[in-house]
């Protein structure tokens, strides 16, 4: 089953994976990154930093 994820989930995923070019360390809007953790997709939280998980990398991969 295929996750579903907004708009501006994918941009603060894409804001996380430093080896995109659209890596911007400044756009973490918490309340998506916190939907994100739920899904699997991301880890971590607002304390300690966030980071992408393997499944997240994958959806990134197989988005584009």
């Amino acid at each position: 089953m295929k996750k579903i994820v907004t708009y501006t989930q994918l941009r603060a995923m894409r804001a996380l994976d430093s080896k995109n070019t659209s890596y911007d360390p400044h756009h973490r809007p918490r309340g998506s990154l916190e939907r994100l953790v739920k899904k699997g997709l991301v880890g971590g939280d607002r304390k300690n930093g966030w980071y992408l998980t393997v499944e997240g990398e994958q959806y990134l991969r197989d988005y584009r």
